[in-house]
């Protein structure tokens, strides 16, 4: 309570006497507490519009350039305590208690993000990539690069054995959690039994020579602030592999070193064709019945190339081709010519 009121004590003296003429309420007072910086204070109460002066806003506006406690880079760190250790300064929030305090120097938290990612990177160095690069965002786009993927490797009996004993061990700590009828220590024993089946599972597979040579691994931070590591990329426009090109030859680079590119074919089921032709039929013979000219010059043109022309009592059916087709969009542009003109 001391605290609090010596924390309402700091508040600028203006905001102090708006409070005390019923201009600002406890709790759009209590906000102003997150900064003893007055002038950045009044700032902030008289560029709010007076309806978005809640105490949220308040704080928001404040804390723009703080880092909070909740951040995903506090987190990765260790939280503020790291951060403190560090030498860092917190502002803390004694009227919001959801809230441990803030960050005050954002270029500290950089460095420690840097420097805990980096500890992780040199680990994935160790496996002979091309390259590693660290970043505290996901990359932009790199769901789109080409990938190497690990390849199946045979456990021997032993590992085989382990990895068995290790699930067993597993399911049975976890029955027991579920039921309620484990110890304290199970929670532990859990985590340490996945880390081993983890470690066990990452011996069936690897990525060979080639991989390695071409691609490389991203370090970074996932939307939730854990490490990712993400490895296999090749970033474009570097040699890719002549594996990666087919036993018939294709895809494989011409005379002028680029690769010529597969022509697209696109194949549809037989009922489909059925079916698109009807469409296309229907659509074709309303067409005709509606502009009788052209129906007349599609049916000439029909008749010279030796096709069949049906008449009926009402409306006029021509069986055309793609060639007829072009004489009847050819004729209707004569024919809407002088109209458009007029």
């Amino acid at each position: 309570m001391v605290r609090k009121r010596l924390a309402l004590a700091r508040v600028s003296p203006i905001l102090l006497q708006q409070f005390r003429g019923d201009d600002m309420s406890f709790a759009q007072l209590s906000a102003f507490t997150v900064s003893d910086d007055h002038e950045r204070q009044v700032t902030v109460w008289n560029s709010l519009p007076s309806w978005n002066r809640d105490p949220h806003s308040i704080r928001r506006a404040l804390t723009e350039e703080m880092i909070p406690a909740t951040d995903k880079r506090v987190q990765f760190i260790g939280g503020l305590e790291a951060y403190e250790e560090a030498g860092g300064q917190v502002q803390r929030e004694l009227f919001d208690e959801r809230n441990a305090g803030y960050a005050m120097d954002v270029a500290l938290i950089e460095k420690l993000v840097a420097e805990k990612l980096e500890t992780a990177a040199a680990t994935v160095r160790a496996e002979g990539w091309k390259w590693v690069e660290c970043s505290a965002t996901a990359p932009a786009g790199y769901h789109a690069m080409k990938r190497h993927y690990p390849e199946a490797l045979p456990l021997s009996e032993e590992d085989q054995a382990a990895l068995d004993a290790a699930q067993a061990e597993y399911d049975e700590l976890a029955e027991l959690i579920e039921s309620g009828m484990a110890d304290d220590e199970a929670e532990a024993k859990l985590s340490d039994v996945e880390k081993r089946i983890d470690t066990l599972n990452a011996r069936s597979e690897a990525y060979s020579a080639e991989a390695l040579e071409q691609a490389g691994t991203f370090v970074f931070l996932d939307y939730y602030g854990r490490l990712a590591i993400e490895r296999g990329f090749v970033k474009p426009g570097e040699v890719e592999a002549a594996g990666d090109e087919n036993e018939d030859g294709e895809g494989s680079p011409s005379a002028s070193g680029a690769a010529k590119p597969k022509a697209p074919s696109i194949s549809h089921s037989a009922a489909l064709i059925e079916d698109l032709t009807a469409h296309k039929t229907a659509a074709l013979r309303i067409e005709l019945a509606n502009n009788p000219d052209v129906a007349l010059v599609a049916s000439r043109d029909a008749a010279q190339r030796g096709l069949p022309v049906q008449f009926g009592a009402e409306r006029i059916a021509v069986v055309v081709d793609a060639r007829t087709l072009g004489a009847v969009d050819e004729e209707r542009r004569k024919l809407q010519e002088p109209f458009r003109l007029q």
